[in-house]
């Protein structure tokens, strides 16, 4: 073999080496790329999950509990023991009067006596909880009677969705997300889908209220809000059959919110501005919290609207009136391809 026939082999070789390389480094960068693809999936998942009640500045996410949500169950709710009174001693030292609300002999909580407010009248050991396949479906009745309907709250994270679908899965109300005010600027973020939500919840048959996601710091913001919400409602003729809601909530995630330093009494100041600006323009009002939020952040004694209390589990422990229980944040209901939020809604006559 001459020179010349040499150096070619070596440089087909060469070559030959270089395009087996070519094809695993591209085989590599394919798995790479749908193994980042796979995670960034379950990261979505999960923060669909997750119950930080951090909202984002596009997607604010309604209120968290530290309960689980509900197991399948067949047998009545026992009601772990509440009510009890028994003394407390406040982030300043003073020793108060309380109710512990929930001891299950594990976990308990004690929250503060609040004077002059009306106590929950359902008795949920004396409930049936039905359940299907869908471990987050229940429905309550008491003596045979039902005193319940179901039903989901929606913003724009759920995309779009079939109502129709929704409404043959068996839910009879949702509330849909008019817009929310940023955590950092205070800015309004319309939710792009309000319209499209609204409109196929009623022709679906569904009993639809409204809610706006707030970072109100004080009445002037809060009437604000509620102005926001009236104009979207009057511009698109929009006739909600439920309460317009204001849902104010902490961010827990550890970033920066304009609402960690709210004064003393302002929330209260926000939601009583809200909701009578709601009131007078026609519509009924509403506010929407988690437990901890409506023991140490408002005063409900003051403030006689119709309140949407969450906290995820088979029983709701808050033991003040409320009509509205969200009791799980990671439902799935035929026609939402995401998660979403569940509810019930009290309606049994006085």
């Amino acid at each position: 073999m001459n020179k010349n026939a040499s150096l070619l082999l070596a440089l087909c070789g060469l070559m030959a080496v270089l395009a087996v390389m070519f094809v695993y480094i591209s085989s590599q960068n394919t798995t790479l790329k749908n193994r980042v693809s796979k995670l960034q999936n379950e990261l979505v998942e999960e923060q669909m999950k997750r119950s930080s009640g951090a909202a984002q500045e596009l997607s604010d996410e309604p209120a968290v509990s530290e309960a689980a949500a509900p197991e399948t169950s067949e047998a009545p709710v026992q009601a772990a023991d509440t009510g009890r009174f028994e003394e407390f001693t406040d982030e300043n030292g003073n020793v108060v009067p309380a109710v512990v609300i929930y001891d299950d002999g594990t976990d308990r909580w004690d929250f503060p006596v609040i004077e002059g407010a009306e106590r929950f009248k359902y008795d949920f050991s004396e409930l049936s909880v039905h359940t299907d396949e869908n471990l987050h479906r229940v429905v309550y009745d008491k003596d045979g009677k039902k005193i319940s309907k179901f039903g989901i709250d929606v913003a724009r994270h759920q995309g779009v969705i079939d109502w129709q679908a929704v409404a043959e899965d068996g839910v009879e109300f949702a509330f849909i997300r008019a817009g929310a005010r940023g955590y950092e600027t205070g800015a309004f973020l319309d939710d792009l889908y309000f319209e499209d939500n609204f409109r196929g919840a009623k022709e679906a048959g569904l009993d639809v209220g409204v809610y706006f996601f707030s970072q109100a710091l004080d009445a002037e913001e809060g009437r604000e809000e509620a102005e926001y919400v009236i104009d979207k409602l009057r511009a698109g003729g929009f006739e909600p059959d439920l309460p317009v809601v204001f849902d104010w909530e902490r961010i827990t995630s550890g970033e920066y919110a304009r609402t960690d330093e709210i004064e003393d009494g302002e929330l209260n100041s926000a939601c009583k501005a809200f909701c009578e600006a709601v009131s007078e323009a026609g519509y009924e009002p509403a506010f929407y919290t988690n437990i901890r939020t409506a023991f140490f952040d408002y005063d409900v004694s003051e403030l006689p609207y119709t309140k949407w209390v969450a906290n995820y589990g088979k029983t709701n422990p808050y033991i003040y009136d409320y009509s509205f229980w969200q009791y799980s944040e990671s439902g799935v209901i035929n026609g939402i391809d995401a998660f979403v939020d569940l509810d019930i809604w009290f309606t049994e006559e006085e």
